[in-house]
């Protein structure tokens, strides 16, 4: 008896020690798999700040070399909503400042790749664009202006929010359920 017990209670311990093994590996295993999904993820967003920081300084080197060559047709448009300009008018009603301008940019990021930005601001910076209609201004800047080249800039209200939207962007090949990020053309 003490031998079929000490037997079984080797097989036990055998079993125990099996498991715990299978358990490491699958941990490591997901480890492994983790690390290599926030690495492919750090690398990915690395490579897009770098792209966007090296497609300002061509812009900006562009636009002084070749500036005399774009006609004003050429420009892009932002186009602008009435629902969008009676709330950028509100919001400047309620706010204690006078000059108060919506600024729209395009960040890495998102479900989709890219996601927009909308903040209040009361400055335009260098190499902004600058968009008006009646007595409100939206500011773009050159990195972003060329994801919105010819976008429809709203402002929506709806049951579970009430927010700035591009509702119609041509440099967009899909974006999200949410309307927040986009996949550029």
């Amino acid at each position: 008896r003490r031998g079929a017990a000490r037997e079984r209670g080797e097989r036990g311990e055998s079993k125990r020690k099996r498991k715990e093994e299978e358990g490491k590996e699958n941990v490591m295993a997901l480890l492994a798999r983790l690390s290599a999904g926030w690495r492919s993820y750090l690398v990915h967003s690395h490579a897009l700040r770098v792209a966007r920081c090296q497609n300002l300084a061509l812009l900006r080197e562009s636009r002084k070399n070749f500036s005399a060559e774009v006609s004003e047709d050429e420009e892009c448009q932002l186009h602008i909503t009435d629902a969008c300009v009676e709330r950028i008018r509100r919001l400047k009603e309620n706010a204690e400042g006078g000059n108060m301008l919506l600024r729209i940019r395009v960040d890495s990021g998102g479900c989709s790749g890219f996601q927009y930005s909308f903040t209040l601001d009361d400055v335009s910076e260098e190499g902004d664009r600058t968009f008006s209609k009646e007595d409100v201004q939206i500011v773009v800047d050159e990195v972003s202006m060329q994801f919105l080249k010819g976008a429809t800039v709203d402002y929506t209200e709806e049951l579970i929010k009430s927010a700035f939207e591009v509702t119609s962007n041509p440099n967009a090949e899909s974006s999200c359920g949410c309307g927040n990020s986009f996949v550029p053309t």
